[in-house]
């Protein structure tokens, strides 16, 4: 008998092997490139060409950063950096009130059409980005939006996946809970305010860095909505930088380490709180 549970075992065990395998080339192919970033941000002009790559700096040095800290606030990269932290945040804090009031809404007023409504939105999520550009830059166009911070928060609020997110959270709350608090006296907006937000914060946390990461990594809308130079984010700025076709590689990977730093940051702090939501998704009275 023992024989045979080891036999219904192998076949687990195996599988196991193989995940595990998957998953640590996965983190391979993840990790190398942000390691060659940092390493050849790290060495100097000469060890940055060296074939092969000094993974490790044998001279490290801080010059291939100096330029950008050295201008301070002038310095073009900083002032994207700057530009960057301020439409991130002011895209997620717009997504959040919005979808969460439509999530909300969706979930709790029965309105004639509410479900034909929310297929709509459901619908939207399978029109790729692109086809939907000239149609929102011809809005923002004609709101006199372009070329500023608005063309690109406004049109990130108007996001289904938010919506379709947080009313399956709303969804999982017990009814009583409300009907508890109305006999007390909760009008629906405290309701809303006191009662459902507290109990869709996971949610709520893993949206708003979801969304603060597209915002930081968006390169293509900001390009086309953008014409000025020093309204220009992160990721459009590093286009404009100009290095000669001769020069270094070092000053490029060390302006790629100080853009994709703070995302990185962003989601070591919020980490457990998405698998939270994650692991919580579905669940009733979650």
């Amino acid at each position: 008998m023992a024989s045979s549970a080891t036999l219904r075992l192998r076949p687990h065990a195996a599988f196991d092997v193989l995940r595990y395998l998957f998953l640590a080339l996965m983190t391979v192919v993840t990790i190398v490139p942000f390691a060659y970033m940092l390493a050849v941000s790290f060495n100097s002009p000469q060890d940055s060409q060296h074939i092969p790559v000094y993974w490790i700096p044998p001279h490290p040095t801080l010059d291939n950063y100096r330029p950008f800290f050295q201008a301070g606030l002038d310095s073009p990269l900083l002032r994207s950096l700057a530009n960057s932290v301020f439409v991130a945040t002011a895209s997620t804090l717009a997504v959040l009130t919005v979808d969460a009031l439509a999530a909300y809404g969706f979930t709790r007023l029965r309105l004639p059409g509410t479900n034909v409504i929310f297929g709509i939105i459901l619908l939207s999520l399978m029109v790729p980005v692109q086809v939907t550009l000239i149609p929102i830059f011809l809005l923002m166009r004609d709101l006199h939006f372009l070329n500023s911070y608005n063309a690109l928060i406004w049109p990130a609020a108007a996001g289904a996946f938010g919506v379709f997110l947080l009313r399956q959270f709303f969804q999982a709350i017990p009814v009583e809970l409300e009907e508890a608090a109305a006999m007390d006296g909760a009008n629906i907006v405290r309701i809303f305010w006191s009662v459902d937000l507290p109990m869709v914060k996971n949610a709520l946390v893993t949206l708003a860095v979801l969304t603060w990461l597209a915002s930081w990594n968006d390169f293509f809308w900001p390009l086309i909505a953008l014409s000025s130079d020093d309204k220009f984010t992160a990721p459009v700025e590093i286009t404009a930088l100009n290095f000669a076709p001769s020069q270094s590689v070092g000053p490029l990977m060390a302006a790629a380490a100080l853009v994709a730093t703070p995302p990185l940051i962003f989601y070591v702090i919020f980490q457990r709180r998405i698998r939270a939501a994650v692991m919580t998704t579905g669940l009733a009275g979650r």
